[in-house]
């Protein structure tokens, strides 16, 4: 109600208009396969109001999962691996009873979106073994189909990521007064690096944004970044090198599933990749492949023996390969 004319003040007014809390958004990227993927995840939640985590394919049963761990009823030990992004995610926001709130596409209202992306994920696999059987340029192909189909739906799943956000946030704060008497509303909403269009997106309309990574540099594999160029509509103009971005993406898989074993750091393992990745170029690739055709087992370290590269065979040689000094070095 107006103080001075008594009149009941109408949804919309500007006096109304003047009441409602400034919305700012931090979008906070990572990987998000181990919980030491959540790196410094815990001090940007303590920061905020409402925390939205990516939840890909998500249901009511994701919803009332992510409601009892804020509200201390759940703990996450005893639903998700221990040494997994979302049990370090669960630790972060158990008991809290901050509210979260899932904006991601889910699997109830977003099945053809979700169809789609399983349908990218077994290009991907025929690519690894058309790859492994020495079909080198059928390999190509079909990287490149995974890469155009991925891409398209991330643009659409960030899109509906973008009005959800915006829906679900404002309805919030309409039915939970005491956020609407707040001068300010930190959202802070975590996903994948993959990700930072919704970022630049977000900056580009106006609206308050920041961002961080869990590490510096941020790095993605080679795959990921060919997808992120056409979301970012900036593929490589020379298709020489989009094809070498694309193979390139296909041999860090296998050697990713090497340096897993490493190191539980997936930043540092895409460091690595691409390090050793951009080494080779697109005949080289070919010849591994050729190879891989006529072996009964893959031996990946052998392969690149023969351009002169060596794998890590540890965390230690991983760091010193990326020039990282160990807590031992430190001063």
């Amino acid at each position: 109600m107006d103080k001075l004319s008594g009149e009941k003040l109408q949804p919309g007014s500007v006096e109304q208009k003047e009441k409602e809390p400034k919305i700012s958004y931090h979008f906070f990227y990572s990987p998000h396969r181990t919980a030491e993927d959540a790196k410094n995840l815990e001090q940007a939640f303590q920061e905020a109001d409402i925390y939205v985590p990516e939840a890909y394919a998500h249901t009511p049963a994701t919803s009332e999962l992510t409601r009892g761990i804020a509200d201390g009823r759940i703990n996450p030990k005893d639903v998700f691996n221990k040494d997994s992004f979302r049990f370090q995610m669960g630790k972060i926001f158990y008991n809290s009873y901050k509210p979260i709130i899932l904006v991601d596409i889910s699997k109830d209202d977003d099945a053809e979106l979700l169809r789609q992306d399983d349908q990218a994920d077994r290009f991907f696999d025929q690519a690894l073994e058309l790859f492994s059987n020495g079909e080198f340029d059928r390999a190509l192909i079909k990287a490149e189909e995974y890469a155009d189909l991925f891409s398209r739906v991330q643009l659409q799943r960030e899109e509906i990521i973008k009005n959800n956000l915006k829906v679900k946030i404002k309805e919030f704060i309409e039915e939970h007064p005491e956020y609407g008497q707040k001068e300010e509303v930190r959202v802070l909403v975590s996903l994948g690096s993959a990700h930072t269009s919704l970022y630049r997106d977000l900056k580009q309309k106006g609206l308050s944004v920041s961002r961080e990574f869990n590490e510096s540099p941020a790095v993605c594999p080679s795959l990921t970044e060919a997808c992120r160029r056409k979301v970012f509509d900036s593929p490589l103009k020379n298709k020489k090198d989009n094809d070498e971005l694309l193979v390139r993406g296909i041999l860090e898989y296998f050697l990713g599933e090497y340096l897993k074993t490493r190191t539980n750091n997936t930043n540092k393992i895409n460091r690595v990749l691409r390090m050793i990745s951009s080494q080779l170029s697109l005949n080289d690739i070919k010849k591994i492949s050729d190879d891989f055709a006529k072996s009964e087992q893959i031996d990946i370290f052998l392969e690149l023996k023969k351009f002169n590269i060596h794998l890590p065979k540890s965390e230690q040689e991983m760091d010193e390969i990326l020039g990282i000094k160990s807590n031992k070095d430190q001063p």
